[in-house]
């Protein structure tokens, strides 16, 4: 059984160590986005990763002891907050965190899939010190990153009765997407992360010894609070509310009823109390749509099996690490046979396992609006990969008291951490993740509305940067997959303006008059492009329709009598719209400038 078990484990070190390998060629890295991040990254920082992998795998090997006492687990968490900072992720420069920065830049809001990790960020950009709000968002995220690990730590404790097996836990949680997540990784994922890591740790306290149930329920209603994903944790609360109940020897409905009280709390919090204390953001913003939006185009994963499969590699190799790859090894192996656990229940594996297959099952079989879901990104399902981490661990604690399993097993989550900290290393800088970016924006596979928002982002992250010409062109290809997003159109339109190309600026003007036919600013921004561009009758069009929709306007009718003005045949009809204005407002901003044109032409 032994030899069955090396084998199997070398079996899939190989297999994850070719995937690694294969995601280096250029040909594949559009279709491989999930595992090639290492390959944009200098040789320097690519031998960085390389050691401290090799470091990490050490470590493993080696199993040292983990901290026993609370100055032990202080220093880890200083520690941790200290180095996560220095590596901080800043994919949220050219991601959906890129949408949530400018959320918060706004006016308090709820947040209605995220309302208590958005109400952390909101809190931390309001009344947090550091040298700009993107900075204070980060210095939250990597706190939250150094809470994550501090969890891991009394997890792996919990879980493992020796030095080996608790740094298999521990290590094993650190090689998955855990790691991009803690290091000021701006989204919700990272407080959702926290909040997971309390839910797992009271349910474990509950199954093991039987005290405190209402905790579980308290942190599955934090979680489900902090993003919407962690409602799917209802399952493995039932799990540990059944088998906790029947393990302690008080009476179980009313230990039943407290936990459901305990979880109805942070539930009431979130969706209840926050929207009537801050009002909804679903008219304006991107990422704010209430609940109904959650789940509009819902539908099975219906691309082909081999599509499928790639979207999972993709996200696998990325978000799972070594986990999902042991587990495998582990049936290879021959299942239980291979790895029993006798350390923790029978009660305490079924918890782990029912919450990674809640958390990660639907998004294996379910498609929504066409780009999450089955071709979703890493870090929605990165979380699932904390609970499964901890379950392949348990399931290959024995292994860890043989030298050769043990070493084999070093090897596969080093290399599982190798790809996570190339991640985290090639979106700390913004040169390489620019690049990389660009890569994934332009794959393919991605979905139309993905492929929209990747060059939105990328136009937001250039826009700030100062660089108008390139974001004007991102914003063109954003448009170019989603001609008929309204908030889109607008934006484009904007900044092809602000980067002095006001014809392309006039083109989509005319895609979003189409849209918006009875919007008056519109037509009077299409007016002025079409002007700005050269083509003075189109803008004469333009402001006649602005009119039409607005006869009152002060500024549509000094535009069109300013063009009408040039040509003799149309002056009188010019100095006509001036006397209109005049009449309609005489003390407005331009009526000395007014009044001077009617004295040079006419003598008024």
């Amino acid at each position: 059984m032994k030899r069955r078990a090396a084998v199997a484990l070398v079996v899939v070190a190989g297999a994850y160590f070719l995937l690694l390998a294969a995601a280096a060629r250029p040909a594949l890295r559009p279709a491989l986005w999930g595992t090639h991040a290492w390959t944009f990254l200098p040789l320097p920082a690519v031998l960085v990763a390389l050691v401290a992998a090799i470091l990490w795998g050490w470590l493993l090997f080696r199993s040292p002891a983990l901290p026993r006492k609370p100055v032990g687990f202080l220093v880890l968490f200083l520690g941790a907050g200290v180095l996560l900072y220095l590596l901080r992720d800043r994919t949220h420069l050219l991601g959906d965190g890129r949408l949530w920065i400018s959320v918060v830049e706004g006016r308090a809001t709820w947040h209605p899939h995220e309302p208590l990790a958005f109400l952390g960020a909101e809190i931390a950009a309001r009344f947090g010190r550091g040298p700009s709000l993107v900075g204070r968002l980060e210095i939250w995220n990597c706190l939250l990153g150094a809470a994550g690990v501090l969890l891991a730590a009394l997890l792996a404790r919990r879980l493992g009765t020796t030095q080996q097996s608790r740094w298999l836990h521990f290590a094993m949680v650190l090689s998955t997407g855990f790691l991009p997540l803690a290091a000021g990784y701006i989204e919700a994922y990272a407080a959702l992360m926290v909040a997971l890591l309390l839910f797992l740790l009271a349910g474990v306290d509950v199954l093991e010894s039987g005290v405190r149930p209402w905790l579980a329920g308290l942190f599955f209603g934090v979680a489900a609070g902090v993003h919407g994903l962690g409602l799917l944790l209802l399952p493995a609360l039932g799990v540990v509310t059944v088998a906790g109940a029947k393990r302690s020897l008080r009476p179980a409905f009313p230990a039943v009823i407290v936990t459901l009280v305990a979880a109805a709390v942070p539930l009431s919090l979130a969706y209840v109390v926050l929207p009537r204390l801050t009002p909804d953001a679903s008219a304006s913003e991107p990422l704010s749509g209430g609940w109904r939006s959650l789940f509009e185009g819902l539908s099975f994963h219906s691309a082909d099996v081999s599509t499928w499969i790639r979207d999972q590699v993709n996200r696998g190799l990325l978000a799972f690490g070594a986990s999902l790859f042991l587990v495998l090894a582990w049936f290879l192996a021959g299942g239980p046979r291979a790895g029993s656990a006798p350390e923790t229940s029978p009660n305490t594996r079924l918890f782990l396992t029912v919450s990674a297959l809640a958390l990660v099952a639907p998004s294996l079989v379910l498609d929504m609006e066409g780009s999450r879901g089955a071709a979703a990104d890493w870090d929605a399902v990165a979380v699932a990969a904390i609970p499964l981490g901890l379950w392949a661990a348990s399931l290959w604690r024995d292994a860890m008291e043989r030298r050769t399993l043990r070493l084999a097993l070093a090897v596969i989550v080093a290399l599982a951490f190798f790809g996570e900290l190339a991640f985290v290393l090639v979106n700390a800088s913004p040169r390489a993740a620019e690049t990389r970016f660009e890569t994934l924006a332009a794959a393919s596979f991605r979905t139309a509305r993905s492929r929209s928002w990747a060059y939105e982002t990328l136009a937001l992250y250039r826009r700030e940067q100062g660089d108008m010409n390139r974001a004007a062109s991102d914003y063109k290809l954003a448009v170019r997959w989603q001609p008929e997003n309204e908030r889109l159109l607008r934006n484009a339109a904007g900044t092809l303006s602000r980067a002095g190309r006001a014809g392309e600026a006039a083109e989509v003007l005319e895609q979003l008059s189409r849209l918006v036919p009875d919007d008056f600013g519109v037509w009077l921004r299409l007016g002025m492009e079409r002007d700005l561009a050269g083509s003075p009758d189109s803008a004469v069009i333009a402001y006649r329709h602005a009119i039409r929709i607005d006869p009152k306007s002060i500024d549509a009718t000094n535009e069109l009598g300013r063009l009408l003005l040039r040509n003799p045949a149309t002056r009188p009809e010019a100095l006509d719209l001036i006397r209109h204005s005049l009449e309609m407002k005489p003390d407005q901003q331009h009526a000395a400038e007014l009044r001077e044109v009617l004295r040079r032409f006419v003598g008024e």
